[in-house]
């Protein structure tokens, strides 16, 4: 009965180990990254794509997260979202300027240049508090220099 009874408490033990895993994973889940969406417009008009990247400020631990933008519309899932605190928040888009130039290799490419100001990305002013308790919805609206 002793080696039985070992057996059980080591058995116990395991099943208890993993309940207490689940839990532990579940409070995570409830504390832990979220989705972030939302729209970007440029001088009134949709952004027709771009890049958005949202930056921890100071006091928020956390990592950064971002995502493309399309028709003026960026969406980041929540598993590769950012905790709950305060963010900079970086927006890019590139246009042709009609000029070609060479890349690295040596290939004729089109030149593209960042047409959206400073101030909304290496410089940004932009700045979005992320909740617990959502939607983490937000609205950029844009205007050039």
């Amino acid at each position: 009965m002793g080696a039985r009874s070992s057996i059980m408490t080591v058995g116990s033990c395991s099943v208890l180990a993993v309940v207490c895993l689940l839990l532990s994973l579940a409070g995570c889940e409830s504390g832990g990254r979220k989705g972030l969406t939302g729209t970007v417009t440029f001088d009134g008009q949709l952004l027709p794509d771009g890049r958005i990247v949202f930056r921890p400020q100071s006091g928020t631990e956390g990592p950064s997260a971002g995502g493309l933008i399309q028709e003026g519309k960026f969406a980041v899932s929540s598993s590769e979202g950012v905790v709950v605190g305060s963010y900079r928040v970086e927006i890019e888009a590139g246009r042709s300027t009609g000029r070609q130039e060479l890349d690295e290799t040596g290939r004729l490419v089109d030149q593209v240049e960042q047409y959206i100001p400073t101030r909304y990305n290496r410089q940004s002013e932009l700045t979005v508090e992320v909740t617990d308790s959502g939607p983490n919805e937000f609205t950029f609206d844009l205007m050039s220099d």
